[in-house]
């Protein structure tokens, strides 16, 4: 919930920087959207360069510039949350949650 939480609030701080005005809808979207793994991250990118894009408040030129910094920036989040702070939390804080013994995982797999 954490790194959901994470995630979403900078996610929607660069779509506040880049001036699109659905930042609020996206905080709440990316942060559900999040829980699904991998597919919700996509999802929730595509959302995002939708709302940039088609922001008819702001210039073309604007949005086509915002829509190459939302990329650089959504990935470089997207990899920092997920690749580094979520793998240190689950290395320090869930290691003791997520051991589960060889035979039960065993039969979760049949």
């Amino acid at each position: 919930t954490i790194v959901c939480l994470m995630f979403a609030g900078l996610l929607a701080a660069v779509l506040s920087a880049l001036q699109c005005s659905l930042w609020r809808l996206m905080l709440v979207l990316t942060f559900l959207l999040n829980y699904i793994p991998e597919i919700g991250a996509v999802m929730s990118a595509g959302l995002a360069v939708a709302a940039v894009i088609f922001d008819g408040s702001v210039p073309r030129e604007t949005r086509l510039l915002n829509t190459l910094w939302l990329a650089i920036l959504g990935t470089a989040i997207k990899v920092v949350t997920g690749n580094i702070i979520e793998v240190r939390l689950y290395a320090t804080r869930g290691g003791q949650f997520l051991r589960m013994h060889p035979v039960f995982m065993m039969l979760l797999l049949m």
